[in-house]
């Protein structure tokens, strides 16, 4: 074996040396593959192999962090033990959304910057905990709003924002309306956000910006990726999806204020937008070597005429 070979770990072997902490929903393990994954990236980076400092540190996380939120979530989440529940009870699925595992402060401020947080925004934390993002959201000058399983953790979440435009809300985030929502905090473990994607989608359609803390979202790319103290921050701005008219193959997609893709034809482009007339609602478009004018509808998500080319660079600047 080289020295090379001897120093590294891959991603394999080091999931192979975790034994049974490592397993499938419905097991004895702390971690899901999917959970071992995320742990992995954080350090690696998606590199499949890390070399001997780098997995010390990832096993202290995994010690000092996941395996405590797991516990802590067996405990707390409904006082059943998601390993043992039945797997068919909706409160087992439940189970199964959130650890609590207080958030840092310091993550909770940088959550706040990434939201851009304003008095006239509407802020929900699902699986809020003992309330304190809640808390934290409202003394920004928001409408803050958490919605909490656990009986005993939402009345210390009440007690934490009495007196505060907050309020939080004993029940199923699965089934709470979430229709005023306009940013979205998430502290999930990754079985947790599976669950509940496909509502984060419509949210997310609708101008929500979402940040996730500690675990991305499956299947989406993060529009920005911040550390604390080694812990992730992914941000997840809002879409807008316009279609043009007579070619619903031929979208637009806005994401956030600043950036958008453009599909056409198996084509897909990718650049910045913005306003450029309030009164007419036009937007330009521009990626390398192009800049696109369009008005758009925004009541029927759609668009009259394909994007053209122009010349006059000048409108971008």
């Amino acid at each position: 074996m080289s020295a090379q070979t001897a120093a590294t770990t891959s991603f394999a072997a080091w999931v192979a040396s975790k034994g049974a902490a490592v397993g499938p929903p419905g097991t004895k393990s702390v971690l899901t593959p999917l959970a071992a994954r995320e742990l992995w990236d954080r350090e690696a980076k998606s590199a499949d192999v890390l070399a001997a400092a780098s997995v010390a540190r990832l096993d202290a996380v995994l010690e000092n962090d996941v395996k405590r939120a797991t516990a802590f979530q067996a405990l707390l989440r409904g006082r059943v033990d998601r390993r043992t529940a039945p797997a068919a009870t909706p409160s087992a699925a439940r189970n199964e959304l959130a650890p609590f595992n207080p958030t840092p402060a310091a993550a909770v401020a940088k959550a706040l910057e990434l939201l851009d947080v304003q008095a006239t925004d509407v802020v929900y934390d699902i699986g809020c905990g003992d309330g304190r993002f809640v808390a934290a959201a409202a003394r920004r000058g928001a409408e803050a709003v958490g919605v909490e399983l656990d009986a005993a953790l939402a009345e210390r979440a009440t007690a934490a924002v009495a007196g505060l435009n907050a309020r939080i809300i004993h029940g199923d985030a699965l089934r709470e309306p979430l229709e005023r929502c306009t940013k979205l905090f998430l502290y999930l473990v990754p079985t947790g956000l599976k669950t509940i994607a496909p509502r984060l989608a419509e949210l997310r359609l609708n101008d929500v910006t979402v940040v996730a803390y500690t675990f991305a979202v499956p299947g989406w790319a993060p529009d920005r990726r911040e550390l604390v103290g080694g812990i992730a921050l992914y941000l997840y701005l809002p879409l807008r999806v316009f279609r043009l008219a007579g070619s619903p193959s031929t979208i637009l997609t806005l994401v956030g204020d600043e950036k958008f893709t453009y599909d056409e034809a198996g084509r897909t482009f990718e650049g910045e937008y913005k306003l450029l007339t309030v009164n007419t609602g036009d937007y330009v478009f521009k990626w390398p070597g192009n800049i696109l004018l369009r008005s758009l509808d925004f009541e029927k998500r759609t668009f009259d005429k394909p994007l053209v080319d122009e010349e006059d660079d000048e409108r971008f600047n």
